[in-house]
């Protein structure tokens, strides 16, 4: 993974930019889905088209792409790159790589209706953010927190995120 460190002067530009204006236009985000078979979906988001369904093993799933939750979390999870990607560049702190994990459990039972249980995330979603970096522990940790705070995804959860940091391989929370 690399970073264009060309990139970094519209960073600082953009991030002047929106700084200074008084009326900033919202960032859009569209999906548009349709049910294709079952619990098998289809989406749109600008000009791409994706999947979606449960797995075989659950009766009707074809097992035709990822869960709608798998979707959330990656959602939630490449939120968190994008924001470490642009706040490295903005800040300078050097990134060679960049994963995150993002997992949360559901209770089928709240999501059929079957009892008196929730039907969102049992508990904190548990986030694994591992990055390889030259960059002191002390600038990664700023990065994360920056990138963290300023997630759209991450602030429109009503549920707790448990995360570890690795950085080079040691976790460093």
């Amino acid at each position: 993974m690399t970073l264009d460190w060309d990139l970094q002067e519209a960073v600082w530009e953009e991030f002047e930019l929106l700084g200074d204006a008084d009326d900033v236009p919202v960032g859009e985000n569209r999906v548009e889905t349709e049910l294709v078979q079952n619990y098998h979906g289809r989406g749109r988001a600008r000009n791409f088209t994706f999947e979606s369904d449960e797995p075989a093993s659950m009766a009707g799933g074809g097992d035709e792409g990822p869960r709608p939750l798998e979707y959330f979390l990656a959602g939630f999870a490449f939120c968190q790159q994008v924001l470490l990607a642009k706040h490295a560049l903005a800040t300078g702190v050097e990134l060679d790589d960049v994963n995150v994990e993002v997992e949360g459990d559901v209770d089928p039972r709240g999501v059929l209706g079957v009892g008196d249980v929730d039907s969102g995330f049992d508990g904190a979603l548990q986030q694994v953010t591992r990055i390889e970096s030259p960059a002191t522990e002390r600038e990664v940790r700023s990065l994360v927190e920056t990138a963290e705070a300023h997630c759209p995804a991450h602030a429109s959860l009503a549920v707790p995120v448990e995360r570890e940091l690795y950085l080079n391989g040691e976790r460093v929370d």
